[in-house]
């Protein structure tokens, strides 16, 4: 039973991690992710013609 409690703590520990990242996601302005993906990805034009 002993491993069991142990590997709990690390689930514990990783969900921890993974929700303080999430966090501080959040905090992140929409807008500013918003302006990251408009300037990464192609134009809408392009797309939008190779799925029709």
């Amino acid at each position: 039973m002993e491993d069991a409690g142990n590997d709990m703590a690390k689930i514990q520990a990783e969900l921890l991690k993974l929700t303080e990242q999430i966090a501080r996601i959040n905090e992140t302005p929409l807008d500013i992710l918003c302006e990251n993906v408009d300037s990464e990805s192609p134009s809408p034009d392009t797309t939008s013609s190779t799925e029709a």
